[in-house]
């Protein structure tokens, strides 16, 4: 397959519909700017996977599989797609293509309906954490807000004021402090 060779990278060049229509003269940079968008039309845009990458890492620059040109920065855009935010585990090789184990460390990504629904939150079994149901409301998952969830040991419900007969609502505010209210009167079953 025989490739193209340009002297310089090809750019497009917006041209009114004026400038070419039927009965006007047709300049030498009218022509001009359609041999460039010609150029232009038979190159295609390459796009490359770069796998994955930690905070730090310096993501290289890609070489076509097509004709091995090797790009320079000047001539990339990186899109980022934010996967995770946690650190990845134990032999995390940047660029890799499989999505990275995380550390041991308790947290985990939940993907849940986007309607209204209850998460019941059940500790593992000879667990002392304290159990509990996650509202999922819609409209605070389409406002993408990061939510970090920790639970409490048995031992420290007291500190929290915490009663198993009784239900708890913790409210998270994302921004400033806002006063957050309910129409329930405390210690009363509902």
């Amino acid at each position: 397959m025989s490739q193209l060779s340009f002297a310089s990278i090809p750019g497009f060049f917006d041209l009114a519909d004026v400038a070419i229509a039927a009965g006007q003269p047709l300049t030498d940079d009218s022509i001009s700017k359609i041999s460039h968008n010609a150029k232009f039309g038979v190159v295609r845009a390459e796009q490359f996977y770069m796998g994955f990458y930690r905070n730090g890492d310096v993501v290289p620059t890609p070489v076509s599989p097509v004709d091995g040109y090797a790009y320079s920065r000047g001539e990339v855009l990186f899109f980022l797609i934010h996967a995770s935010t946690l650190s990845p585990a134990a032999g995390f090789v940047p660029g890799q293509a499989l999505f990275p184990a995380t550390a041991p460390n308790g947290r985990f990504i939940l993907c849940v309906p986007a309607a209204d629904g209850l998460v019941d939150i059940t500790p593992m079994s000879g667990s002392d954490y304290v159990a509990g149901t996650l509202v999922v409301n819609k409209a605070v998952i389409q406002g993408g807000a990061m939510l970090s969830l920790r639970s409490f040991k048995s031992a420290r419900a007291a500190d929290f004021g915490y009663m198993a007969t009784q239900a708890h609502v913790f409210v998270h505010v994302d921004g400033g402090s806002r006063t957050a209210s309910t129409a329930a009167t405390a210690g009363v079953k509902k």
